[in-house]
């Protein structure tokens, strides 16, 4: 029995996940070109998608999803899709198309769902909606997925008042590099940032996923208070935090997504950063050093970058604090590990 992750490192964001070698879930399809470059490789290993889970429409997210859409050959076997979609805004139903949000992608993907009857297609996902999370987690056997975020009070929000009109645009999907004053990780650490205000990034979809006794936990883009709300609610606190065999940070790694209570909450080895253009922030890598706790004493913290990044630390500082810094496309668990 295995779980196994595969990141297509320069399509934006887009994972697969291939359980006990027979269901795979595509989760989020990074940019267009770049993910049908990607995935063209992926082709003899995964001959079919069972289930595609669209987190939030960043078009970092949004644009390779829509192409498996067009995919006669993947359309034919995918079962289900997860994907919220704002029925009662204006967004997909005006012509409005920037280069953060992408509602000309959201709107084709719709399209073409209408002209397949055999997907399931299951909306209203947020936390502690245990309609939907029922219909999902008999899915898969030996899989549950426990959705975090959004909560109801968000996606309702996003859902009557969401005006693209209102959007500031951008010209990217990433953050701004910070200008750092130090280099010393206990300095860029304690910093203090704004978090996340992003409303595509507040509506991102965030899940624990357990498969047989391991936890997997997968960010999106989400907001990090909802997100540690959510665990909060679900029993987990800094005396009784949850441990993780995996947590995929949120939003490339940048540090408005990221804070001290989260890193409290959690117990890991292994930190998952998909990075885009300009993240991660070299503070979030000084967060998880200084702050971040693994389930052993001895363990190192690994942090693992699907592509390679600009900054590192010295070796004294990855001998002190703990940690280190590697490059990685996939990562398999069995029972054999």
């Amino acid at each position: 029995m295995s779980i196994k992750f595969e990141f297509l490192p320069n399509a934006g964001e887009a994972i697969l996940i291939t359980i006990d070698n027979s269901f795979t879930i595509l989760i989020d399809g990074g940019y267009s070109h770049p993910f049908k470059k990607e995935f063209s490789r992926k082709r003899k290993s995964i001959p079919k998608i069972d289930m595609v889970i669209v987190t939030h429409i960043d078009r970092d997210h949004i644009g390779g999803v829509v192409d498996i859409f067009k995919d006669q050959n993947y359309l034919n076997n995918i079962k289900y899709l997860i994907f919220n979609e704002p029925e009662r805004c204006n967004l997909f139903h005006r012509p409005h198309k920037t280069n953060n949000v992408s509602a000309s992608d959201g709107n084709s993907l719709l399209k073409l769902l209408e002209k397949n009857e055999n997907i399931r297609y299951i909306k209203s996902t947020y936390f502690q909606n245990t309609e939907v999370e029922e219909k999902i987690n008999h899915i898969v056997q030996n899989v549950t997925i426990k959705v975090l975020s959004p909560n109801k009070q968000v996606l309702d929000e996003l859902l009557s008042v969401w005006n693209p009109d209102k959007f500031k645009i951008r010209t990217d999907v990433c953050d701004n590099l910070m200008d750092n004053q130090t280099d010393d990780i206990k300095a860029l650490a304690q910093q203090d940032y704004e978090l996340d205000g992003k409303i595509p990034n507040k509506s991102s979809i965030a899940f624990l996923l357990t498969y047989e006794s391991r936890n997997f936990l997968l960010l999106g883009d989400a907001h990090i208070t909802q997100v540690n709300e959510a665990l909060k609610v679900l029993g987990y606190s800094t005396e009784n935090p949850i441990h993780l065999d995996l947590v995929k940070l949120s939003h490339h790694g940048s540090i408005k997504n990221i804070n001290k209570e989260f890193l409290d909450l959690i117990r890991t080895d292994k930190y998952i950063i998909c990075p885009c253009k300009k993240l991660p922030n070299k503070e979030t890598i000084a967060k998880i050093a200084l702050y971040g706790k693994t389930k052993g004493e001895k363990h190192i913290k690994n942090i693992f970058v699907t592509k390679p990044i600009k900054f590192k630390f010295s070796e004294s500082e990855y001998n002190h604090f703990q940690f280190q810094i590697n490059y990685l496309d996939e990562l398999e668990f069995s029972d054999d590990n």
